[in-house]
């Protein structure tokens, strides 16, 4: 596919260019960047379509990622305001935020925006796994399934795939039966469905004034009911009561 806009040192995959009309979204899975571990992974989503627009991906260090996510949020920029950028704040995840702490990045996804302050702490910043991951999760695996509607309604809500290792590493990303928590499947990873993960519920917070009426969404906590109901735990456990996931 032509690529005629370069953006982070030309390490993305473009699959479709920025559109000034559009807003954008970008999710952020970060590793080490040495060898034997997870690929960093950037992909955007154009919170209009739903489409997965670019994807960076490779054994690159966090400061490399933090170049590359730092061009693509100023090439796929909406005329009033760049792409959001939503880091995942743990481990590696920090440098990044960081670094766009350090170039005043101009639209850095917080949980809380009413805290944000350039002279505030980084950990006001960036996106939390440990009480969000499995909202995101169920969110994408409806809106994924929303792309094979045929109603329109359902079909503005949807995610549409474009990235083929992707659409790979979600076919291989299942509920361990064992521990209760979604991840890939031993020998495969799941680095490139995290930050895509990641992306939609961004989207899925900005997307409301685009519909109308508009939509409005809340995250939820998950309970021991929802794990009974998956099998993953039995009526009468010792430990019954509602938990973070």
């Amino acid at each position: 596919m032509p690529n005629p806009v370069k953006v982070g040192g030309g390490r993305w995959h473009v699959f479709e260019q920025p559109d000034p009309d559009q807003l954008y979204c970008m999710g952020v899975d970060t590793a080490s960047g040495k060898l034997g571990a997870n690929e960093s992974v950037a992909t955007i989503l154009s919170i209009h379509t739903g489409k997965q627009v670019a994807i960076m991906a490779g054994k690159f260090t966090p400061e490399e990622m933090a170049g590359g996510v730092i061009g693509a949020g100023h090439a796929y920029a909406h005329k009033k305001m760049p792409c959001e950028i939503a880091v995942e704040k743990e481990y590696h995840g920090m440098t990044i935020i960081n670094k766009l702490i350090e170039v005043q990045y101009p639209n850095i996804y917080a949980h809380d925006r009413n805290l944000i302050s350039f002279r505030g702490g980084a950990t006001e910043w960036g996106w939390d796994a440990r009480k969000y991951r499995q909202t995101a999760i169920d969110w994408l695996q409806r809106d994924i399934g929303w792309s094979m509607s045929g109603i329109p309604a359902e079909r503005k809500r949807a995610v549409f795939v474009n990235d083929k290792d992707t659409s790979t590493q979600l076919m291989f990303f299942k509920r361990n039966a064992k521990t209760g928590r979604p991840e890939a499947v031993h020998g495969k990873y799941d680095d490139r469905v995290s930050a895509l993960y990641i992306a939609n519920w961004v989207r899925r917070e900005r997307m409301g004034p685009i519909f109308d009426p508009p939509v409005v969404e809340k995250p939820y906590v998950e309970t021991w009911q929802d794990r009974i109901v998956a099998g993953l735990r039995k009526p009468g456990d010792r430990d019954a009561g509602p938990r973070e996931i």
